[in-house]
């Protein structure tokens, strides 16, 4: 609850080009696919617990943790990710 909380604060002033210079990005996407930096830090930990922390108040869209270009984990996940594919 307290992470939200400062998350809420944050991504009011969290600017653009500050973002891009960090490692890892949490980015909001949503139904029409407009992206917008919600998260960003220099350590993985702190930029998953933002991560977890949107996955709880997200209800529209995808969120996506990334570290530059690699996409480490998004929410709702792909139906090709998860269970795996089976083919028969």
């Amino acid at each position: 609850m307290f992470v939200a909380m400062a998350l809420q604060g944050y991504v009011n002033r969290l600017d653009q080009k500050k973002a891009n210079a960090l490692n890892f990005t949490v980015t909001a996407i949503d139904d029409l696919g407009a992206p917008r930096v919600i998260a960003a830090a220099d350590h993985v930990e702190v930029a998953w617990a933002a991560y977890s922390a949107a996955v709880q108040k997200q209800t529209r869209g995808r969120l996506v943790l990334h570290q530059r270009a690699w996409i480490i984990v998004q929410h709702p996940m792909r139906s090709s990710e998860g269970a795996g594919n089976q083919s028969g």
